[in-house]
């Protein structure tokens, strides 16, 4: 995955192109993986705030993991 933008003021794009790319549960795990990745740069005083924390994505009932193998 390629990403276009280099900041976390972009957070929106970011999940607006993930919505647009992946199923609503791959979106839930990525954002999750980048909430915990924020929070860690956080704990490290890497970045003063986690702009992941906020957010939220529904997944529909009944949504299991997909898997590609």
């Amino acid at each position: 995955m390629l990403f276009a933008w280099r900041s976390l003021d972009e957070v929106s794009a970011i999940r607006d192109y993930l919505l647009a790319n992946l199923t609503p549960n791959a979106v839930k795990r990525c954002l999750t993986q980048f909430k915990a990745c924020c929070n860690w740069a956080m704990e490290e005083g890497l970045i003063d705030t986690n702009p992941f924390a906020a957010m939220k994505i529904k997944t529909p009932k009944g949504a299991t993991y997909e898997s590609n193998y």
